[in-house]
């Protein structure tokens, strides 16, 4: 599994107080070059809500998964029982948001200086 898959899972097992830790840590992991497109070479995931035993367990398999990828497969199962998931899908929607901010700013570039005669070409 890539380390920002783990993050992820970890934060889904966690209490709701600590999913701003989960996309900070999130964001940092991004900024210091992991990838959302790396995929896992393994693992799997089964997310339950042991406050409520009678919702059904979302289990998902990694193996060739991105981290983009397994976000949209945990909210595709997660929607089969979405009022129980709210919360967790509200997070993954964050987590989602932050995908896309990181791939806005490395599509742009990096900014260079250029001298003035270039530029008035």
């Amino acid at each position: 599994q890539t380390l920002l898959v783990v993050r992820i899972a970890n934060a889904m097992i966690q209490p709701q107080e600590r999913f701003e830790d989960a996309l900070e840590t999130i964001e940092w992991l991004i900024r210091s070059g992991a990838s959302t497109e790396q995929k896992c070479t393994g693992g799997q995931w089964n997310f339950c809500l042991p406050h409520k035993p009678e919702t059904p367990a979302v289990p998902v398999q990694c193996k060739g998964v991105s981290a983009i990828s397994f976000v949209r497969v945990v909210v595709q199962k997660m929607r089969d029982n979405l009022k129980d998931w709210k919360r967790e899908e509200a997070f993954l929607v964050k987590v989602m948001a932050r995908f896309a901010a990181a791939f806005s700013l490395s599509a742009a570039g990096p900014r260079v200086s250029i001298h003035e005669g270039i530029a008035e070409l």
